[in-house]
């Protein structure tokens, strides 16, 4: 029974300690984009699939600007099409699913014809 209390007093712990840097002037002023991606993870709260949709194209901007890959999203599932070249392909999945707001991508593209 103690080390029930103690789990959970810890974990309240680290969950206050998120809360509080959350909104402090150092996160804020350095930018910390790794404490920032943290603190998104925790973010329970629906993003729309607009919004998803948005950031999806952005990466997919910085991803592969030389081809063109479309995107739509559905409740947080994102599906992409068009040509990519094999080598890309595996990297460019990996920074949509990193995206905040995306649950799962359904890989659809192929191999431009020669």
């Amino acid at each position: 029974m103690m080390t029930h209390s103690k789990n959970v007093l810890g974990l309240a712990a680290v969950a206050a300690t998120f809360w509080l840097l959350s909104r402090s002037r150092w996160v804020k002023r350095t930018g910390s984009q790794r404490f920032t991606r943290i603190l998104h993870a925790f973010d329970l709260r629906p993003v729309p699939d607009a919004a998803v949709e948005g950031r999806v194209q952005s990466c997919l901007r910085r991803a592969a600007p030389r081809t063109e890959i479309s995107a739509t999203t559905e409740h947080g599932c994102v599906m992409l099409t068009g040509d990519v070249a094999t080598r890309e392909r595996a990297g460019i999945v990996k920074r949509v699913a990193r995206v905040r707001g995306v649950d799962s991508v359904i890989d659809l593209m192929h191999e431009p014809a020669p």
